[in-house]
Parts: structure tokens; sequence; C-alpha cells
């Protein structure tokens, strides 16, 4: 009799605790799925209530009526937990019909149930045992169980697959969820599985308790792993869509998750690839230092996608409640497009959009960093101005376009002579500048007398008419050495040396063009003009 009320009271207890998680999930269920749990536990609900009205009975008549109330639910149970494993997965049933369909055999078993007495399909036979210490049902199954039992064993068995696949994907939040869902249906797999092997003592229907016993799992991810609540859902599908690759890690720096642009840079990345160390997902060449990471804030990545590099910026950020566990976030955003973009307006910015030599903002530029590096290293270092003669006859005579060309022709006779060991750039109209890093004065004149035979030996054909030109150059060179006093700064030595070069070029025009001519000076001191 102990037995019996203990009984009574546990299931009692689950009733209660199960009206209220029926009416709590109510009230915050905002996602897939909600509806079919919903019916779940008002089917567990029934199957429980007709238990205990079971169990208080003492005559077959009402043992068989209390029969008939638990398969008011007892039947459903496994085709609404198929229904919300399917729904709260992210799948559907789109057909109606295919829907209906499910509902068939469980409505034939109702009907079976209640008719039993005129066919015994369901039951062939049907006793009370009252030998034990309270009455129990004993029956016979008939060949309609069979077919009920089979059908609500693959739904079971299809709804734990689908959260068995959800175990292994999804956001952190959806896997232990699912781990949560797949433990519960284990319960009923395991009550069910007993019952069939006579464990059950006494001759107790071990299935509502089993079912109630695992109300805790639910009640537990309704609350704390907020399952029916919109916002890690969406939380997780913002985590899975966002642009942004997204790793991740644990404090060992093994990978926990991960979202799918993560996926499509690297091919590491799969379900087995939670638990791997990071710098196993990337390859050999990028390899990731988190460490480094925290302090420097952000760093630059270059990755192999698709046959061609990808730039992208790492980002790294500690996450988690205490310093003794904590978690990372590493985020990788593409930055390919702006890179090419910013590296294709400093080209168009570097490079003369006429001669396609450096510009005068690039060049000077260059020539500042020389000088710098100069003064630290000691060293050797030329200057050149260039300015085609009489460039403003070939304008005026032969029109603008004919002067590009000439301006063209020019450049790529001096690229030649002058090959990659001086830079090269446009100073402004028909002049040009050339810096020659590690030449002295005689290297440099030398060089420049080549450059003038060059000019001297073009012809730019203009239809029927060739253009001949000539230039113009002068040339300063300085020595650094290190450690010696420095009188003069970084600008201060540039603007000498092309005041220099600007000298010795307007001798050059007044000695009758088509001339070298050459200057000297110690950076400090004002230049002079030395002829050559």
């Amino acid at each position: 009799m102990i037995i019996k009320t203990v009984c009574i009271l546990f299931l009692c207890f689950s009733c209660v605790s199960m009206l209220y998680a029926v009416c709590y999930s109510a009230k915050i269920a905002r996602s897939n799925g909600y509806t079919a749990f919903l019916f779940l536990f008002m089917s567990i609900f029934m199957y429980t209530i007709g238990y205990i009205f079971e169990l208080s009975s003492s005559t077959p008549a009402t043992i068989f009526l209390s029969l008939k109330v638990e398969y008011l639910g007892a039947p459903f149970i496994a085709l609404f937990w198929f229904l919300f494993a399917v729904y709260y997965n992210n799948y559907s049933i789109k057909s109606k019909t295919v829907l209906a369909l499910l509902f068939v055999v469980p409505i034939i078993t109702i009907v079976m149930l209640c008719t039993n007495e005129y066919h015994h399909f369901h039951y062939k036979t049907f006793v009370v045992d009252a030998t034990g210490p309270f009455p129990v049902a004993v029956t016979q199954k008939g060949w309609w169980y069979c077919i009920d039992f089979v059908y609500r064993m693959l739904l079971v068995f299809a709804g734990m697959a689908l959260f068995a696949i959800a175990c292994g994907k999804g956001s952190s939040y959806r896997r232990r969820q699912a781990r949560v869902m797949f433990v519960g249906a284990l319960c009923f797999w395991t009550g069910t599985f007993f019952q069939l092997m006579g464990v059950a003592p006494y001759g107790l229907d071990i299935e509502p308790f089993i079912l109630s016993a695992a109300l805790p799992l639910y009640v537990f991810a309704m609350l704390r792993l907020r399952m029916f609540d919109l916002v890690p859902i969406a939380r997780d599908n913002v985590f899975k869509t966002m642009s942004a690759s997204v790793i991740v890690l644990d404090d060992k720096l093994r990978v926990v998750d991960f979202n799918d642009s993560a996926v499509a840079i690297l091919p590491a990345l799969s379900d087995a690839a939670v638990g791997l160390a990071v710098n196993d997902i990337f390859p050999e060449s990028c390899a990731l230092d988190v460490a480094a990471l925290l302090q420097k804030e952000e760093m630059e990545l270059a990755l192999p996608v698709a046959g061609r590099l990808r730039y992208y910026k790492v980002s790294c950020a500690k996450i988690g409640a205490t310093e003794k566990e904590p978690g990372f976030i590493v985020s990788l955003y593409d930055i390919t497009e702006s890179k090419e973009m910013l590296e294709k307006m400093h080209r168009i910015a570097s490079l003369d959009a006429l001669t396609q030599v450096f510009s005068r903002w690039y060049f000077m530029d260059a020539f500042k960093q020389e000088i710098d590096r100069r003064r630290a290293t000691g060293g050797k270092l030329a200057f050149m101005l260039l300015d085609i003669d009489h460039f403003k006859l070939v304008n005026d005579q032969h029109g603008h376009m004919a002067g590009d060309r000439v301006l063209r022709g020019v450049t790529a006779a001096l690229k030649d002579t002058l090959g990659s060991r001086a830079l090269l750039g446009r100073y402004g109209g028909e002049e040009f500048s050339v810096l020659l890093p590690e030449a002295g004065q005689e290297e440099a004149f030398a060089l420049a007398e080549r450059l003038r035979q060059a000019a001297a030996r073009l012809e730019i054909s203009l239809g029927d008419t060739a253009i001949k030109v000539t230039i113009c150059v002068g040339v300063a060179a300085t020595v650094f050495e290190p450690g010696a006093p420095q009188h003069m700064e970084s600008n201060q030595v540039c603007d000498a040396l092309i005041m220099a070069a600007d000298s010795a070029l307007y001798r050059a025009k007044q000695e009758g063009r088509n001339k070298v001519c050459a200057v000297d000076f110690d950076y400090g001191e004002r230049p002079a003009e030395q002829p050559l």
C-alpha cells in the first residue's frame, strides 16, 4: 500500500510540474517547435493522469477505463516528439497531407483500444493480477499493438537522430540544448526497453515514471538554456550568417565553435575540427599568435582562398565570466577589396599618369627617406634634374598630343638607360628627377652623360615628321659621414640638393643646352658650382 501511495504521489507531483512547464513554455515560447512541445507535454500529462487512475483502481472495468484515458495521450507522445525535433531543428513538413498521415496510426490505435472487446486486435487478452501489493493489468499484445509500437519507435529514433545531428553542429547554445533533448529521448527509449524486458517491479508500467524523470531535463533546457527564448536563437542565426569569419576558442586555444564564413576560408574547419588547436586549422605559413594578437588588438593576415590570396584583419577578444577558464573569440574581416583599392590608389598617387614614372609627391617622399637612411648609415647620394630643351616649341609647332608622345619617348629612353638601380620621377612639366643611392659625383655625371646621349639619339615619329629633342642635366652629389656633426635637417638637405642640381641645370642651359653640369657640396655648407 505504501509503494502504491508513493507512486501516486510521485506521478501527481510530476503532473503538477508538467502543467507548470506547459504554462511557462506557452508564456515564453517564441521559436520553432514550441507548439509541438506543448502538445508533447500535454500527451505525457494525459498518459500520466490515466496511469494515476489505473493505480487508484481495483476492478478490471475501472482499470480498463483508465487505460482508455492513458491512450488519449500515449499514442501521440512519440509523434509530437518527432514533430518537435523536426521544427525545433529548423526543418519543416511542407505537405499537409504528409502531416495528416502521421496522425493516422495514433488515431487508429485509440479506436482499436476503445473497441478491443469486439476484435482483440490491440490486446488479445486483458486480466487483472491482484496477487501483488496492488492490482495491475496483465495483457497479451495483439498484432495492432505491435504495429503501433514499431511506429512509435521509428518516430522516437527519427527525432533522436535529428537532435544527434544538431549535437555536432550549430552554436554552443544549440548543441547544449540538443544534447539535453537527446538525453530526454534516451530516457523514453530506456523506459520502453525495460518495460519490454519485463524488469518493472510489481508489474508497474514504468514509462510514466521514466518520462516524469526526464522532466527536469526539459525544465533545465527552458530555464537555464533558454530553449524557447528568441534571444539565443537570434544570436545563433546572426552568428551563423554574419559576413565576418568567427572562431570561438576555449582557455586552451582549442576550437569550440565557428560560423559558416569561417568554413569558407579555412577548409580545415568541419565538425571534426571542434577540439583541435587553433593553429591546426590555419595553413602552416599563417600561424596565429593569440597572445600577441590580444596585445596588438588586431593584425593583418593573408590566406589562400579559392586559388588566390585574400587579406584579413584579425582581432581577438577574451570572453568568459571568470579569469580561470576564459574563452576567446577570433574574428577575421575580409579587407581584400579595401587593400586592393588602397594599393590601386597608392599606385595612382605614386605614378605620373602620362609617363608612368613616379609622381613628384612619391619621389620627394622616397628622396627624404633615402636621406634619413644615409644620415644614419653613411654613404654617397646623387641627385639629377633633367629638362627637355625647347619643349615649348614642340607643343607650339606640333601640338600637345605630339608633346605627350615626346614626353613618353624620352621617359622610355631614360628608363632603359637607368635600369633598376635609380629612382626616376616626373618633377613637373618637361622636367624629370633622378635619385642615385650610393653614387658619387663622377659616377652620376657619367650616367647623366649617357642619358643625354640616349635622348639625343631619340626620334619621335609623327606622321611624316620625325621630332628630335635634346636634354640638359644638372647633377648634385654629396657624401654622408656616419656620426659626423649634422648642421642641417633632412628636409634642408633635400632642398639643398635640389637647389644645387637646379643651379647646375640652369648653367647647362646657359652654356648652350644639350649639356650636363654638376655641382658638389658638403651638407651643412652652401653648395658651390663645380663644372666638369
